[in-house]
């Protein structure tokens, strides 16, 4: 997963948790509060009631029509209990209960009275209520029978006015009262219970109202952290980008991050390091250059000498042998000197390699017949085309041919194929290769190989070669059998 989408989400999760953490301190907050205020509202409730009920006490028909006004108002059921705990009266559920009485709320807000009247079942019964102030204190007086009494304290649930309480969830909050006579002594108990449970429907509008907004607060934050990572990824891009330039080879690429911070001061060092690394490497590479043409001189002549004064008695013939030896080190090294160096590559052309591997058969199987080694070769009817350097192609081929016919004894089969796609095989039925790993490294010889002449710079060369174009070479030994396989990209055919 890219860095830009890891800060998206990691921005989104972050205004989650936050979310959470808010939304569970605020839901318990609510949901505290509500519970206390039911309570409240419930015990008050209670209270009032249980300073009138001592006027009913001793009617029970009467008590219950008076419970039964207060369970409406109240919107709580109401059960009276006698001293010995027995219920006297209950006015069941609030939701089920037929009031029977005549309401009249008068509510004085701002200095204008509002009065708003309702009937409830038939009895000739009057209640006005009249809401002194905003904390829900309500006065009821009832006339009943021609008979006017006076309640005061009833706190009337207030959203109840004009709203369904029917929808209106219940709360699980009771409280009782005693109920004193005269003598303050308890004749009985108020219980109210089954109250409207307001905080409940507040909180679950408050809670939609939190999913809603901490939805939206997630997507900004992830599109903020989009944007936000943008800035931190576009260097980062920039620095992979001169990055993969270096290692193909392009050691004068630089990064562009100016910025003062820890990014601009990492582009600095990057910079900083492909400096020293390109003045690194074409320091060496003009050493190599300078030390096998510095060679390569020398030894011509000596080996020039050599061969004039050479007598048929003495050892200059193992001396020649040597300085052929260290001129080919030296050839090789420039050779590999210049496949190193990017800036000196050689131009590539369309090529015909059917054609290019061709001249070099008569050569190739003069050598194995004087060495009296089976050579056999196949090649496609037609061109194959690819786009690469005839003398570096040709090195390749002999390269790999050298070493056929040097590792594989008298009797031995070495065999090349071409085919259409531009693979490239050269098997061997020579001594193998015990170390097959580190074949191409330079200077690197198979412990089997080490009877045998040669610098090991062939097949790292060969290796170099094919990498400059594109190509692939794989090899696999066993036992007397050793095959490489050389892919050089094929080209359309050229007319």
């Amino acid at each position: 997963m890219s860095i830009r989408k890891q800060l998206s989400l990691t921005y989104a999760a972050i205004a989650l948790i936050a979310v959470l953490a808010v939304s569970i301190v605020l839901l318990a907050t609510l949901r505290a509060y509500y519970d206390a205020q039911e309570q409240q509202y419930v015990e008050r409730n209670a209270k009032a009631i249980a300073e009138v009920a001592i006027d009913f006490i001793d009617d029970r028909e009467r008590l219950q029509t008076q419970v039964n006004v207060f369970s409406f108002l109240t919107q709580t059921r109401v059960v009276i209990f006698d001293a010995a705990g027995e219920p006297l009266v209950d006015s069941g559920s609030p939701q089920s209960h037929q009031a029977v009485a005549s309401t009249t709320f008068e509510v004085q807000l701002d200095d204008v009275l509002q009065s708003v009247r309702q009937t409830f079942g038939t009895d000739s019964r009057t209640t006005l209520l009249v809401l002194e102030d905003s904390q829900g204190s309500i006065t009821q007086e009832t006339t009943l029978l021609g008979e006017e009494e006076e309640v005061e304290g009833i706190i009337g649930p207030l959203a109840f006015v004009g709203g369904d309480s029917a929808e209106t969830p219940r709360s699980a909050q009771i409280a009782s009262a005693p109920i004193y006579n005269l003598q303050r002594q308890a004749v009985g108990r108020v219980e109210l219970s089954s109250g409207l449970a307001y905080g409940r429907t507040i909180l679950q509008s408050v809670t939609w109202g939190i999913g809603v907004a901490g939805l939206v607060a997630v997507l900004l934050a992830a599109l903020v952290g989009w944007f936000a990572s943008a800035r931190l990824t576009r260097p980062l891009t920039s620095l992979t980008q001169s990055a993969r330039e270096m290692a193909a080879g392009d050691l004068s690429t630089r990064t562009a991050i100016v910025r003062r911070d820890e990014l601009g001061e990492l582009g600095q060092t990057f910079n900083q390091m492909a400096d020293q690394v390109e003045r690194t490497i074409a320091t060496l590479q003009q050493f190599v250059a300078d030390a096998a043409h510095e060679l390569h001189t020398p030894l011509t002549a000596l080996r020039t000498r050599l061969e004039l004064i050479r007598q048929p008695d003495n050892h200059t013939a193992a001396a020649q042998q040597q300085v052929r030896h260290l001129q080919r080190i030296s050839e090789d090294l420039l050779t590999l000197s210049r496949l190193d160096n990017a800036l000196q590559s050689p131009a590539m052309t369309i090529i015909d390699w059917t054609a290019l591997l061709r001249s070099r058969f008569e050569l190739i199987a003069a050598r194995a017949e004087q060495a009296e080694i089976d050579f056999r070769f196949s090649l496609p009817d037609h061109s194959v085309w690819v786009n690469g350097n005839a003398a570096q192609l040709q090195q390749v081929f002999d390269n790999l041919l050298d070493n056929a016919l040097k590792f594989t004894p008298a009797g031995g089969q070495v065999t090349v194929e071409l085919s259409a796609d531009g693979m490239l095989q050269v098997r061997d039925t020579g001594i193998g290769i015990t170390d097959v790993e580190g074949i191409f490294g330079r200077f690197h010889r198979a412990p089997n190989a080490a009877p045998y002449p040669g610098s090991g710079l062939g097949l790292a060369i060969v290796h170099a070669i094919v990498a400059a174009h594109h190509g692939k070479i794989t090899v696999t030994s066993q036992s007397q059998q050793t095959e490489f396989n050389v892919y050089i990209p094929v080209e359309k055919p050229v007319y």
